[in-house]
């Protein structure tokens, strides 16, 4: 692994083998390689659930709690983009920091 991605939790880069490729192909490349071998975060998020929630998921298989956290986590961001929607005149708090 390279010692920067360990340190900063960057993805993963392998400067030799992305040479005089452009920035997109390049993110590409890295966006492959980064769902082929997904990083800890992923397996960190499915033990977390699994401490936090307890015999609540023990029955859950693996994909079957990742679908679960992957859609509650979107209708977290749904409700909080709506949230924000009312406070700031239709736009989020995304949509206001790019303005700017």
């Amino acid at each position: 692994m390279n010692a920067d991605a360990a340190i900063t939790n960057r993805p993963l880069t392998l400067p030799w083998f992305n040479a005089g490729l452009s920035m997109e192909a390049d993110r590409s490349i890295q966006t492959a390689i980064q769902r082929i071998f997904p990083d800890k975060q992923e397996e960190t998020r499915l033990v977390l659930t699994r401490r936090i929630m307890g015999e609540t998921v023990a029955a859950l298989s693996d994909h079957d709690l990742e679908v679960f956290v992957t859609e509650f986590q979107f209708l977290i961001d749904s409700w909080l983009d709506e949230f924000e929607r009312s406070i700031y005149n239709g736009l989020t708090l995304k949509q206001l920091l790019m303005e700017g």
